[in-house]
């Protein structure tokens, strides 16, 4: 995967080595994971979207929802949105306790973005 096939047959090779994979590796779960590493090592090369594309067309079913980077993704959105959240809320006349409550955040995180908020827009501390 780290040789550089100058895209001759690079197809048929990542082919090749999905096919391997697959006889070689009948744990769902430790496919996945060599899978994933491959993904990784493609990259290097940008046979990235060719190595996502043979994968999605081998015949083999995954439940991304196990998936420990897909979990990562969801956690880091939801941590996102609750921000945007506590953020609107609090530019919105949401007290520092009710943005709490209704993100999750502890009440001293609510103030550190209370806080951030002031510094952004020092003028709107004088309305």
């Amino acid at each position: 995967m780290l040789a550089d096939f100058k895209r001759k047959d690079a197809k048929g090779f990542i082919r090749r080595i999905l096919v391997t994979l697959r006889k070689q590796v009948p744990d769902a779960r430790d496919l996945q994971k060599y899978l994933t590493q491959l993904e990784v090592l493609s990259d290097i090369r940008n046979y990235n979207s060719l190595v996502i594309k043979e994968i999605e067309d081998m015949p083999y079913t995954y439940d991304i929802k196990r998936d420990g980077r897909f979990k990562q993704g969801l956690e880091y959105g939801a941590n996102r949105k609750q921000l945007q959240i506590a953020r609107e809320s609090l530019k919105n006349g949401g007290t520092p306790e009710f943005t709490a409550r209704i993100t999750g955040f502890p009440l001293k995180k609510i103030k550190e973005i209370q806080a951030q908020l002031e510094s952004e827009n020092p003028s709107s501390q004088n309305d």
